[in-house]
């Protein structure tokens, strides 16, 4: 019997084997992603989003969309990660300064605004209804 609590197994397990819950790691991924740029959108001076799509709602879309549409969002997602994570960590490091962060993070929230954009449209298309699933 775990000490830990049933949840905290599960995410070990799926952060130890990634390749065996590829959905849960990218919807967890997306959440993290939609957390960072709340931060970001601070950063920048705008408003907080509203109506975002929370990590479950992108799972479903996850399991209805073609496995190649599935693949292509999950490697847009690595990619949006990598984007996100240092441009908040500078400009943090910027405002921790006492400088302006307002026009590098309106930059940055842009970049991240059109490739959420691009990966919901990805999943949201039904190109290929015939080859559903993921790998």
């Amino acid at each position: 019997m775990s000490a830990l609590p049933p949840e905290d197994t599960r995410a070990m397990r799926a952060a130890a084997s990634p390749e065996l819950h590829p959905i849960g790691v990218a919807a967890q991924v997306w959440g993290q992603l939609q957390l960072q740029a709340q931060s970001l959108a601070r950063l920048a001076g705008l408003a907080p989003e509203s109506n975002q799509v929370g990590a479950d709602a992108f799972s479903q879309l996850l399991e209805n969309a073609a496995r190649w549409q599935s693949a292509l969002a999950r490697e847009a997602l690595t990619d949006m990660d990598a984007m996100v994570k240092p441009g908040i960590a500078a400009l943090k490091m910027l405002s921790d300064r006492g400088q302006d962060t307002t026009a590098p993070a309106l930059a940055l929230w842009r970049e991240y605004y059109v490739a959420r954009g691009k990966v919901l449209n990805l999943l949201a298309s039904q190109d290929r209804p015939d080859e559903r699933g993921v790998d």
